[in-house]
């Protein structure tokens, strides 16, 4: 008796642990419904709404009061109409709300922003509680078979489809009245299913109305797919179809279509094929031709990115590679849906589609780094791939050259030309792009994390086999500090990095342009690194190479102006020669003019007989008289002592390239001695002239001219971009552009000294973590000029490096971060709808912003996800601008759907704050402000930038923040079906038996389990 007790203690404690384990997972399905609570002290009352799964749903509220009801973001920007409800005798009112799921993003490192917030504004003095619940209810619709009719509710039009076969599905929507672009598909993991749409000819001739609409989308997973199609119409006619696709082997060609003539020709149905091409590998290519031998199909290519699909056009041609997106099976639908047209006369006209296709795999043949070798694409192979193996993260330049009139295309995706193989997905790493109109040469410069990186060539389709010189440069990265410098204080040149820019070697002869292998630096971008500057400069003397070229001076001549005459000077100042120039014949007027076929910009004098008079002034020919140089024109005479020119040796120098240079023009003629200028002897000569206005003596004499600098001009493109590393899994690296900045055609020329470029737009600020960080620099569209015989110079290639220095600094002394904890708070009682006027300061945060540009206060919630209140009064200064920075953990999955949908989480709060303004503009300082916004982090930083009224006064910001501690409805959070559950409690019935008698068993070794009872008494129930 004992022992059965405590076998049944044991079975009835196992079925206890068993009912409280379904308890649990029944909790697990979530809390789907809320209530909101309006009070007199805050009429507007919210509930949060989560989403923590992909979601089509409504909010339903209902009450036995009237109010105003919708569904707002995290800033209270309503997300649906607001629906009003009057004051109303009726016992029970329903009011539902329909999601904007546009809205909605399904990304787990988004998730924060999965936020909504239910809204209820009492509409009567009666205030009391709104219950707030989700529906979705989807219609279920089978495949093949009929049309189903389908009668939208006021809630929501999901309709759910079954895919038990991966493959193309088709829903036929009859005349439906729908926007595509409003339409939404889920897969079975919650993933967004892209997807076309296209209609069939009407079905009147002339303006009919088509009853053939349809929209394609891939299934690549079996499981139910969600389709949320809104429409105004009270009926949807609907009928869903699978379309099975065809595999594709490679090498075996497939040939489609009527012939001309045929029944099937003359005579046209609507046809969509579907194709499947499993990549098994993105170390090798997909070659194909596409041929089509008449019609105009729609040809799309579907992808399974695994968070979503992705379509791409399936491009007609001989030897096109197939887009290298990722691992996995590839649909391919050839669709037809202009199979006819309406002649003039009312006669249906055929227009069927015939097409061949052939697909051939191709591995990728090893190159060398830093090698260069020539590419050989014959007609019959189609096309050709190449790998490059990476060891460190580094810059890879690639060069290609045509040879040829005909030579192979190179094959890319949105101009990036190289991909790496990434957990089945290709990688495109970010690429600038030059192309050499003049040498048929391509330039690119990619930031590339360590692998091994594939590029193809394609054939052109001419006659013969054709070739492309293709070479590679990997550049290291250097490393660099990120410096710190006062606001009102320069960083000294000697703590700039050096990059060095080196020209590609092998340019083909003749060519004009010279392009440059880019560089990058590494550096770390620390938690506080959104107040960020980077200093970049080209600086003349470290490019002296380049520039510190001498010219040989074609022409010095003097003119007497009393004699109107021309003394011949040339040869004397030639290099070597000692000859004396006397630089006045002593009269108002003189002058000595030098000359030389292309622009120069210094020379250097040795003075024999110094002047001794102020009376000397230095001019050049501007194309139609002499113009006195101007310290615009970066001149400097080093010959001036302080009292005049003329008076020590010394060099003279100024910048063709600045203020009115751009005037100086070669002068090409004979003799003319009313404009005081010499005969050129038919050469385009650049003058400038040393005049005399007054006498002298002695007159000042020139042993020597020397040192006479060509002046070149360089143009080009610059791009800069900053790329974090940003992928945490399993160590791996990843480099993703988060800030790229381009400054088309600059100009520098040795004359300028230095060309400098400062970005301090701070567009690295959304950078909350301690990570790496790259800077990359390349150059474009590079020229080098000369001036010889025109004005617009002769552009020449560049034979040597470029060195530029490179400075990635922050400022101090202009910032401060403040960490503010929100718990230490009272619950919020005070609501923008109340117009706050006054700060309740007993709980406020104080900040002394004094002599500060921007202030960081760190707020960290008491409740995530909980409407707040920031209250923020202003003493003796101006907030001219404010933000709120939402922290993000970047992954590189997500980082671009977080810049491109979130503004990189920062957020502009200015006209908030103007909105809930006590005194009416953000611009006034001494006064209150007030917003409200849902806290969808674990922590945010506000972000003020202040301006000091009176200086010698101190700047102080209040801050109050609290928070309103609303109800939380969870939507979609991961759950058991009621089978399961009852499966659950079933096994665990049958688990406690099993254990009670092995107890049992092993206590009474001589028990046994007697069926024959049973059994008899079945037998006797048959008979």
């Amino acid at each position: 008796m004992k022992n059965k007790t405590k076998i049944l203690a044991i079975f009835l404690l196992s079925i206890t642990i068993i009912s409280m384990g379904s308890s649990v997972l029944v909790f697990a399905l979530g809390n789907d419904k809320g209530v909101i609570t309006n009070t007199e002290s805050l009429p507007k009352g919210r509930a949060i709404v989560r989403l923590e799964s992909p979601t089509i749903a409504s909010l339903e509220f209902s009450s036995t009061l009237p109010g105003q009801f919708n569904y707002e973001d995290v800033f209270g920007n309503a997300l649906t109409a607001t629906d009003t409800v009057p004051d109303t005798s009726e016992a029970e009112l329903f009011y539902p709300v329909r999601q904007d799921i546009s809205n909605q993003w399904y990304y787990d490192d988004l998730n924060q922003f999965n936020t909504f917030y239910a809204t209820v504004e009492n509409n009567s003095e009666v205030f009391g509680d709104y219950d707030v619940t989700v529906n979705s209810k989807p219609y279920d619709l089978r495949l093949g078979g009929d049309d189903s009719i389908i009668y939208p509710t006021d809630l929501v039009s999901l309709i759910q489809i079954k895919a038990r076969k991966s493959g193309i599905y088709q829903l036929w929507l009859s005349d439906l009245t729908y926007t595509p672009g409003n339409v939404i598909i889920l897969g079975p993991n919650g993933e967004n299913i892209e997807f076309y749409n296209d209609q069939l000819p009407d079905n009147q001739r002339l303006s009919g109305v088509t009853l053939g609409k349809y929209i394609c989308f891939a299934a690549f997973a079996t499981g139910t797919y969600r389709i949320y199609l809104p429409t105004s119409d009270a009926k949807i006619k609907i009928r869903c179809e699978y379309l099975n696709p065809q595999t594709i082997n490679m090498n075996s060609e497939i040939d489609v279509g009527p012939d001309p003539f045929s029944t099937s020709f003359m005579n046209p149905e609507y046809s969509c094929n579907v194709y499947s091409v499993k990549v098994r590998d993105l170390n090798k290519f997909y070659s194909y031709f596409y041929d089509i031998e008449y019609g105009a199909p729609i040809d799309k290519i579907f992808y399974n990115l695994g968070e979503q699909t992705q379509i791409v056009n399936f491009n007609e041609g001989f030897n096109q590679i197939l887009p290298m997106i990722t691992r996995g099976k590839v649909f391919i639908v050839i669709d037809n849906p202009d199979y006819f047209i309406w002649a003039d006369d009312g006669i249906q006209e055929s227009k069927p589609v015939k097409y061949s296709m052939l697909f051939k795999e191709i591995s990728a043949e090893k190159h060398k780094p830093n090698t260069k070798e020539t590419i050989a694409v014959s007609k019959s192979e189609g096309a050709v791939a190449k790998k490059i193996k990476i060891e460190d993260t580094s810059i890879l330049c690639l060069e290609h050259v045509d040879i040829g009139s005909n030579s192979p295309n190179l094959y890319s995706r949105a101009n990036k030309i190289v991909f790496k193989n990434r957990d089945g997905i290709a990688y495109y790493p970010e690429t600038q792009e030059v192309i050499d109109p003049y040498g048929g040469m391509s330039y690119y410069v990619i930031l590339a994390e360590p692998g091994t990186y594939f590029c193809a060539f394609m054939h052109s389709n001419s006659e013969t086999t054709e070739y492309m010189e293709f070479s590679s440069k990997v550049i290291p990265i250097s490393n660099t500090n990120v410096l710190s410098k006062d606001a009102d204080e320069n960083i000294p040149e000697s703590q700039f990095t050096d990059i060095t820019l080196e020209d590609w070697k092998n340019m083909p002869e003749g060519t004009d342009q010279g392009q440059c292998y880019g560089n990058g630096l590494e550096f770390t971008a620390g938690t506080d690194f959104w107040n960020w500057e980077y200093n970049l400069t080209l600086n003349a003397e470290d490019n002296a190479h380049i520039f510190d070229e001498n010219e040989v001076l074609d022409l010095g001549i003097m003119w007497d102006d009393q004699l109107n005459d021309f003394f011949n000077y040339t040869e004397g100042i030639q290099p070597g020669n000692d000859t004396l120039v006397p630089f006045t014949a002593q009269t108002y007027g003189d002058a000595f003019i030098i000359g030389c076929e292309e622009k120069w910009y210094s020379m250097d004098l040795e003075i024999l007989s110094p002047a001794t008079a102020n009376i000397y002034y230095w001019q050049y020919w501007q194309g139609s008289g002499w113009e006195t140089f101007s310290t615009s024109d970066g001149f400097l005479d080093g010959t001036h002592n302080g009292t005049h020119s003329l008076e020590i040796n010394g060099t003279i120098s100024w910048d063709p390239g600045t203020g009115d240079m751009n005037n100086w023009a070669f002068y090409n003629g004979g003799e003319n001695t009313g404009t005081e200028v010499p005969d050129t002897g038919g050469r385009d000569l650049y003058l400038i002239r040393c005049i005399c206005y007054g006498s002298s003596f002695p007159i000042p004499e020139v042993r020597q001219i020397t040192n006479v600098k060509k002046y070149i001009r360089i143009r080009f493109d610059l791009d800069t971009w900053v790329s974090f590393d940003t992928d945490d899994r399993d160590r791996k690296v990843a480099y993703c552009e988060v800030d790229d900045t381009t400054w088309n055609n600059q100009y520098f020329g040795n004359g300028q000294g230095k060309w400098t470029v400062v970005d301090n737009t701070n567009s690295m600020r959304f950078n909350f973590e301690e990570r790496g960080a790259i800077f990359s620099i390349a150059l474009a569209d590079l020229i080098i000029y000369d001036f010889k015989g025109n004005a617009a110079g002769n552009a020449h290639r560049l034979n040597d490096s470029l060195t530029w220095s490179v400075a990635i600094y922050r400022t101090v002394g202009n910032s401060q971060i403040i960490n503010y904890d929100v718990g230490e708070n009272v619950a919020t009682k005070y609501s923008k709808d109340q117009n706050l006027t006054e700060l309740p300061t007993d709980y406020s945060f104080s900040v002394n912003a004094s002599e500060l540009n921007y202030v960081y206060i760190g707020i960290t919630p008491r409740n995530t996800y909980d409407w707040s209140q920031i209250n923020l009064k202003v003493v003796n200064g101006t907030v001219t601008g404010a933000n709120l920075i939402f922290p993000a953990h970047y992954s590189y999955d997500t980082i671009n759907t977080l810049i491109n949908t979130y503004g990189s989480g920062i957020f502009d709060i200015d006209s908030d704050f103007v909105e809930y303004y006590a005194s009416g503009g953000l611009p006034e300082f001494d006064y209150n402000m007030s917003m409200e916004f849902g806290f969808v982090s674990d922590l945010i930083y506000l972000e003020l930038a202040v301006t000091t009224a009176v200086p010698e006064n101190l700047t102080l910001i209040h801050v109050e923040v609290n928070q309103f501690d609303l109800n939380m409805i969870i939507i979609g959070e991961p759950g058991f079906p009621v089978w399961a559950i009852v499966l659950i409690v079933v096994g665990g019935i049958a688990v406690a038996c099993v254990v009670g008698w092995f107890i049992y068993k092993k206590n009474n070794p001589g028990a046994r389990i007697d069926l024959s009872k049973i059994t008899s008494k079945l037998k006797l129930k048959r008979r």
